[in-house]
Formats: C-alpha cells, structure tokens, sequence
C-alpha cells in the first residue's frame, strides 16, 4: 500500500484529466489521518474532476500537522476512457505519482485499477518482490512481500526442539537410545538439518552424540566419513557450535515422517561433563533442495 505524506502547509494531493470529458467528470473519494503530536484525527474528501484542470483532493494539512494520505479512489463515470494523473504539489512543483488510463467504468486506488467487474486490472498491481529467507530472518528489509516458500527458507520456518538428556550437576554414561521421542504429525515428510549440543558443567574431553531413527532401520542423520561427524562438544566447552569438527547432516537419511522414533545416542562421554541436552531443528526442505 502506498503512503503519501503531507507536511506541510503548502503540500497538496491533485488530480487531473487528459482533456475534457464527453458527458461525465470522474468521481473521486480520499481519506486521510491528521496528527499534530497530540491528537489523531481521521477525515475524508470528496467530489467531481475538472477536465484538464487540475483539483485538490487532498487539502494541506495545518500548521505542525502531519497528514497522512490513507486512500485515493477515482472512478470513471464518462462513456470513454480518459487520462488520469494524481499529482503531489509541494508548495512550487507538481510531480506525477500516476498517469493511467482509465476505461469506462474502472476505479483507480493507490495501489491498483479495478475493472467494472470488480477483477484487478492486469499490469496495474504495485511491483512489490518477495523476501528471500535471509531477508526475513534479518528482518531490516522494508516494502518487500512474505512467500510461503521464502518464509519456509528463514529461520521462522523452523521447527526447533531442545532435549535435556541428563539432569544438571550430575554427570552421565556413555549408551544407545538415552532419550526417544516421537516425531508429531505436523513434521511429516520434514527434513532434520541442524543438531548441536550442550552441558551445563564442561569436561576436560570431548562429548559425543548420535541421533538414529529407529524406524529407519536405526539410521544415524549424520554422515560417518570422513570421520567423527556427529555432535561433538570439545573439553572446555560448553557447546558443540565452537567445537573443531561441527556435525555433517546426511541428506539422505534425515528425512523423519510421522510417529518415527529418533532416539539420542551418547557415544563418549567428556571427562566431570554434566547436564547433556541437544538441540535439533527441522524444516520442510532438505538441505540440498
């Protein structure tokens, strides 16, 4: 949606025609908000065009007072197309926002023409782009649209979960299957494509720690080569994102679907590590897609 600001006294929205009309002058209706830093008043205006003579449609606001233009709508009641051009006079100079033509029976707004049918007019959409998933996950990129498919991609498209495998202050054993949980219907067909881990207390050694589908022939979502490639907490630290080798995710094997049972491997235990958790997140694309 458009915004057209007024801000000062001699700032105006104007519209005019291409020439004069054969029976009928075009309709117009505009609203706006007035804002003088302590009130907020909203107004509407209204009437008829002057042929090539150019009409306000929006006033100027008052003085320390802040207009802001909220609607424009201009409809053609003549039996011919005419030429419409809204116009924004800044005190000395006109300059053009819009210059369309407007067939019989059409409505002009701010962001697009509506035929007689109601249906939007091809080629008269505002050219908005879409937000790729960096975009939006940074979240400082203005008067760009939200795709399913690009809201998938950022990070607001994940589904994330966090697991605490063994309690704080207590340290814990190497073995399979330490935790099990069910994959819910809402990930069905998801992929798995990040994993880390974490302990509350560090150890002096490395941690290490696998995840497997068991309803996937028991399958790890990590890759085996070349070497260790599972979640991996070096000694000294608290989490794996630091540690030397970071988990490789296999893109053939992390796809999970509904009532699948991912069980949490602890292959080594770190020397006095305590409190494991692990981190996963999924998404419905892969990570070669």
């Amino acid at each position: 949606m458009k915004t057209i600001i007024l801000d000062s006294t001699s700032k105006k929205l104007q519209l005019k025609l291409g020439g004069a009309v054969t029976t009928h002058e075009c309709d117009w209706v505009t609203s706006y908000a007035d804002d003088n830093g302590t009130t907020f008043i909203e107004g509407s205006s209204d009437g008829v065009s002057s042929g090539a003579s150019t009409v306000d449609i929006v006033a100027s606001p008052a003085a320390s007072t802040r207009r802001v233009v909220k609607g424009v709508s201009v409809y053609n009641r003549d039996t011919v197309p005419v030429v419409l051009s809204i116009l924004y006079y800044n005190g000395s100079s006109s300059r053009i926002i819009d210059s369309i033509t407007l067939d019989v029976d059409e409505e002009y707004t701010l962001d697009c023409v509506f035929q007689a049918n109601g249906s939007i007019k091809t080629g008269s959409v505002t050219p908005y782009t879409f937000a790729t998933g960096t975009e939006i996950d940074a979240g400082n990129v203005a008067d760009k649209m939200i795709s399913p498919y690009q809201f998938s991609w950022s990070n607001e498209g994940l589904s994330k979960m966090e697991f605490k495998i063994t309690q704080d202050g207590t340290t814990f054993t190497t073995g399979t299957a330490k935790l099990v949980f069910m994959v819910p219907m809402e990930l069905d067909g998801w992929y798995v494509v990040r994993a880390a881990g974490f302990v509350s207390t560090v150890g002096s050694t490395a941690t290490t720690v696998n995840v497997r589908n068991l309803m996937n022939s028991g399958l790890s979502i990590f890759t085996t080569t070349p070497g260790i490639r599972k979640i991996v907490i070096d000694g000294s630290l608290y989490t794996s994102y630091a540690s030397a080798l970071p988990p490789v995710i296999n893109i053939t094997t992390n796809q999970v679907h509904t009532g699948d049972l991912l069980a949490i491997d602890i292959n080594t235990v770190g020397t006095g590590s305590g409190g494991l958790g692990v981190y996963l997140a999924f998404r419905v694309h892969n990570l070669s897609s």
